[in-house]
């Protein structure tokens, strides 16, 4: 007996001690636009356009975003690597664009982008609740959060079931113009983003050209599709 009794307990603590491999299920309000599973994936058509000294140049191509596994980060989270592919249509073969990685906690959802982490989401999520989308990095920002630091202000626009809306940015001016959003879905996450970026001329050489564009981006992202591998 007393041997059997050690055998259960040593079975028990190999089971509790073994590193998860997904999240556990959503609890609080707004987790669930934002999922992850290892094996799932999301294709986007992009539309992007780049321009400097008013002269613009455009890339269109399809992305997919794949959950590849996951391991527990150094604060006890799940965290996801994301593998990011392109190609020009659906006739081309995939190419790898790099990876990037994506946790969830009980206040927030995070992505980082290569080395720089943003904070995509927070719980709850309701209309009119905001947060510091650089709060994870020093890139600041041209708003004032707490202790009037600089911040990236974004916050939650619209909420119409089943789906999120984020306004991260929202300028307009002389200066700048600068409007992003993304529109999160529930159970299937980033659906649709969109960031315009202008920074115009103010002095010469193109003083006195209406919106002449110094340097600039317009980018649009999509989703056609989504799945498991």
């Amino acid at each position: 007996m007393k041997l059997r009794t050690v055998f259960i307990a040593l079975l028990v603590g190999s089971v509790s001690c073994s590193d998860p491999k997904e999240e556990s299920p959503n609890i609080i309000p707004g987790q669930e636009y934002f999922p992850l599973q290892t094996g799932s994936f999301i294709i986007y058509t992009v539309d992007s356009t780049r321009i400097i000294q008013n002269v613009e140049t455009e890339y269109k191509f399809q992305l997919r975003v794949s959950v590849l596994d996951s391991f527990k980060n150094a604060e006890g989270n799940i965290t996801y690597r994301l593998q990011r592919e392109k190609r020009a249509d659906a006739s081309q073969s995939w190419k790898a664009a790099g990876t990037w990685s994506a946790y969830k906690t009980v206040q927030h959802a995070v992505v980082t982008e290569g080395t720089i982490s943003y904070v995509k989401l927070a719980f709850p999520t309701s209309v009119g609740a905001g947060w510091n989308g650089n709060a994870l990095n020093s890139l600041g920002g041209d708003d004032l959060c707490n202790n009037n630091s600089k911040c990236d202000h974004y916050v939650v626009t619209e909420m119409t079931d089943p789906t999120v809306l984020v306004t991260q940015e929202d300028r307009d001016d002389p200066i700048m113009l600068d409007k992003r959003t993304e529109r999160y879905s529930k159970n299937i996450g980033l659906t649709y983003k969109e960031s315009t970026t202008l920074e115009y001329c103010t002095g010469d050489p193109c003083s006195g050209v209406a919106g002449y564009v110094v340097n600039g981006l317009k980018y649009k992202q999509e989703l056609i599709d989504s799945g498991t591998l």
